[in-house]
């Protein structure tokens, strides 16, 4: 007789088929009911903020990082070059932020990231 349909014949076959099925559909179902996260409308420490309490952000003059910019660099085989000054430059986009998993962290200037802070960085322009 064929192994295959001794062990089908075993009494205890079908009970680990249908459990192992059963487990099987409860994982998939379990994915089907996750909630998305909302994001996007501030963090604190303690959760949302109160977007209306943050004071707008006041540009100032600052010199060239030490470190950050180089004449230019390389990300996935595309180089960008590092502009030396960024008067009269004007760009509209959208913004990235970078959040929890890289508070504390070293920036490419060596400073350390803060989540909370008013900062930005650009692809090409000089890093101050």
């Amino acid at each position: 007789m064929n192994k295959a349909l001794l062990i089908i014949k075993k009494p205890y076959f079908f009970r680990y088929a249908a459990a192992f099925g059963l487990l099987t559909l409860a994982s998939l179902l379990t994915a089907c009911g996750t909630t998305p996260s909302k994001g996007g409308h501030g963090y604190s420490r303690g959760g949302a903020v109160d977007l209306s309490q943050i004071p707008d952000a006041e540009p100032k003059v600052e010199p060239l990082a030490r470190y950050g910019n180089p004449d230019n660099y390389s990300v996935f085989g595309k180089r960008y070059d590092v502009m030396r000054d960024s008067r009269g430059y004007v760009e509209r986009g959208v913004a990235s932020w970078y959040g929890p998993g890289f508070q504390s962290k070293p920036t490419s200037t060596r400073e350390t990231y803060d989540m909370y802070a008013m900062t930005a960085a650009h692809k090409t322009l000089p890093l101050p």
